[in-house]
């Protein structure tokens, strides 16, 4: 099970120069431990977050703190990763490194709440959506929660930033259309 899914995943690497699906590993949110609360699965308050592997095996689970977790995101080099949680109050970004045996830091502190984390493509920034200024903007942080910088200032809600594959451009999704669009 541990060495089957190098063979294909080098030969996918020789030919095409790509990293194939077998080594990847997933990061969800689910309320599966046994902790669940009563009603349906949409109304329930408590996600935990957890990895496997691709094929959902190896589950692990990640946090364990009975609090809605959420929009988790893997690290370029797959050694952390960013989510939401809402512990405590209002939803903030934690970073858990996930081999350093430390706890997760809470990187943006209840600064306004804050949603949708995405690691830079070298893994230094990362970029949220946060209503820190009272509409839904698009920020860059330090991976560290240092140094943030608001890049949009639109009174429509910009949301949801992804990072260009250079890491020099960000898109993201914006009512100031009307309709949501991605600029």
């Amino acid at each position: 099970r541990v060495y089957a899914p190098t063979f294909p995943d080098d030969i996918h690497k020789t030919q095409r120069n790509l990293r194939g699906v077998p080594r990847t590993r997933l990061t969800f949110n689910s309320d599966r431990d046994g902790e669940r609360l009563s009603g349906t699965v949409e109304n329930r308050g408590s996600k935990e977050i957890y990895i496997s592997d691709y094929d959902g095996e190896n589950q692990r689970r990640m946090t364990v703190n009975r609090e809605l977790n959420s929009t988790s995101v893997w690290s370029p080099d797959g050694r952390s990763i960013a989510y939401v949680s809402w512990r405590g109050g209002p939803p903030n970004i934690f970073v858990s490194n996930i081999y350093s045996g430390l706890p997760p830091q809470d990187i943006t502190k209840s600064v306004g709440n804050n949603f949708t984390p995405i690691f830079s493509p070298d893994g230094t920034r990362i970029a949220f959506s946060s209503n820190r200024d009272g509409n839904p903007e698009i920020y860059v942080m330090n991976r560290d929660g240092s140094t943030v910088r608001r890049l949009t200032n639109h009174p429509g809600n910009d949301i949801t930033p992804t990072w260009s594959p250079s890491g020099n451009q960000i898109a993201f999704t914006s009512s100031r259309g009307g309709d949501a669009e991605i600029y």
